[in-house]
């Protein structure tokens, strides 16, 4: 590191509560030194590139009492020199800070005691060197920012900043436990590989929690180990048709109800059409591409309100043509299951009973066996709804529009966030999930987060639409693709975007020198 200093001729701060107010140091004294120019060295693709900062310098000295009688053996006391350590604080004029801090030093006269007293001032982490109001910053702007990014702001390493959140988050568990939610969602996604579990406050959209895995004994682990108490405050649970969800529940949660999302359920409905295409495109190659001018996949799946002229056109050729008339039939199979829920939105027992006329609508099975059965997928829908006919039938039951829309939002923060580091470990993905929007300080400072989660914005999320255009279970994030020249950070193990070496603009309350 090479570095050039610009001397300022010295601003100095007399007062210790105007200090304090300025860099949240308290008894001291300050003074601006200036500002100084160096040249770090990133690791970019396995080569050492520079990248330029300027840094703003600070003196503060200690302006508090000082012992004359050792407080171990009431010997008296002489003068042991001081001591000088460098601190870092929190960018000052959108510049890295950093405080050049002096204390005293007293030593006891006593030979058998030989005590050594050294002053300690409010608002320093002498273990990190880093004031505290620095620190609380580092882990907020961590959250949401690569901690490569964060620690040019500060004028440390990024494996410092990460090694400070790291400690925060195993230190200060509790502020990401919050209250449990009456509807709860509950999802899975994939993330290196293995499947985590994801929580959502479904009435106040907010994040609840992520759990490391999905299994059945690791959500009855979680769940039993949560007070009673909270555990009886949940009414509905909202999720998919996943089995392993059920026991928990039950088991668990005394008085909530399981809702399958109707979307989970429809869904099935589109797969089944997209099976029974293929098998007949498969049977009939290229008797269906002319009609279609973006594909019949893609009309088929499109709802019978949403198709344009040309696309109604197509659906009533299918209709008239002997081979491909299975394929407009599997389309109303579609259409009539979608409107088991359009149609029958204020009562259960219709919905109920639009099922039983769907599924008794159903084209016979061919009475040969060995004949194909074109609308196997639609019978295999059946089948799936009467195994989970009372979660998928309770939505009509809960007292609130219940969907699981707002857990698949938050699902897209999950990936994108981790798709930033693939290097995080769990606790570390699961800490910038949750914490953000916590107002750190106050959280620790009240002993914990006893509110409902951090809220997903319009900022830090889509809206419900991206659900239904990208919802799959399957999601795997290893396969996801960067910008061009993005590389992996070798310390941190995060995707550095290219042209990111700029500093984030950070603010903060303090007056710039």
């Amino acid at each position: 590191m090479s570095a050039k200093s610009k001397d300022s001729g010295g601003i100095a701060i007399t007062d210790p509560e105007a200090v304090k107010e300025l860099f949240g140091i308290y008894p001291a004294t300050a003074r601006f030194i200036g500002e100084k120019h160096e040249t770090n060295y990133r690791t970019i693709n396995g080569a050492k590139q520079p990248v330029e900062q300027t840094v703003k310098e600070f003196e503060a000295s200690y302006t508090g009492e000082e012992p004359t009688v050792c407080p171990k053996c009431g010997a008296k006391m002489f003068s042991h020199g001081s001591r000088k350590t460098m601190i870092c604080d929190t960018p000052n004029g959108g510049k890295a800070s950093r405080i050049y801090v002096s204390v005293p030093r007293r030593r006891c006269s006593n030979p058998e005691c030989h005590y050594i007293w050294k002053a300690e001032m409010e608002g320093i982490d002498d273990n990190r060197k880093i004031t505290t109001r620095a620190e609380y910053s580092i882990i907020e702007q961590s959250v949401r920012n690569t901690f490569e990014e964060v620690a040019r702001n500060y004028a440390m390493t990024s494996v410092s900043v990460l090694n400070i959140f790291s400690d925060f988050i195993a230190q200060h568990k509790e502020i990401m436990q919050f209250r449990m939610p009456e509807y709860l969602g509950i999802d899975e996604i994939k993330v290196n590989g293995q499947f985590i579990t994801v929580m959502t406050n479904l009435e106040k959209h907010t994040m609840y929690d992520l759990l490391e895995k999905r299994t059945q004994d690791f959500l009855e682990e979680h769940f039993a180990s949560l007070p009673l108490s909270e555990r009886e405050k949940v009414k509905w649970v909202c999720s998919d048709m996943y089995r392993p969800f059920k026991k928990p529940i039950g088991a668990y949660l005394p008085n909530a109800k399981w809702a399958i999302d109707h979307f989970h359920v429809v869904m099935k409905a589109n797969l089944a059409v997209d099976e029974i295409r293929k098998n007949i495109q498969n049977k009939y190659p290229g008797k269906t591409g002319a009609k279609f001018k973006h594909g019949p996949a893609y009309t088929l799946r499109k709802r019978l309100k949403d198709l344009d002229s040309d696309e109604a056109d197509a659906i009533r050729w299918m209709r008239d043509d002997p081979d491909l008339n299975p394929l407009a039939t599997a389309y109303d199979l579609k259409e009539d299951f979608f409107n088991i829920y359009d149609e029958n939105l204020s009562s259960k027992e219709n919905a109920q009973q639009a099922f039983a006329d769907w599924e008794a609508s159903l084209p016979p099975a061919p009475e040969d066996e060995s004949e194909k059965d074109i609308y196997a997928p639609f019978r295999e829908l059946a089948s799936t709804v009467h195994n989970f006919y009372d979660p998928i039938f309770n939505v009509w039951d809960c007292d609130i529009a219940i969907s699981n829309g707002y857990t698949e939002c938050s699902n897209r923060l999950t990936r994108e966030t981790h798709l930033r580091g693939r290097g995080y470990s769990f606790d570390r993905l699961r800490a910038k999930v949750l914490l953000r929007n916590v107002n750190i300080e106050k959280a620790i400072r009240e002993g914990s987060s006893d509110y409902d989660g951090p809220v997903l914005t319009e900022n830090n999320m889509s809206n419900l639409q991206y659900y239904e255009q990208t919802a799959n279970d399957g999601f795997d994030l290893t396969a996801q693709g960067y910008s061009p020249g993005a590389h992996i950070d070798p310390e941190t193990g995060e995707v550095i975007e290219p042209g990111s070496t700029e500093q984030l603009n950070i603010t903060d309350k303090k007056e710039s020198f």
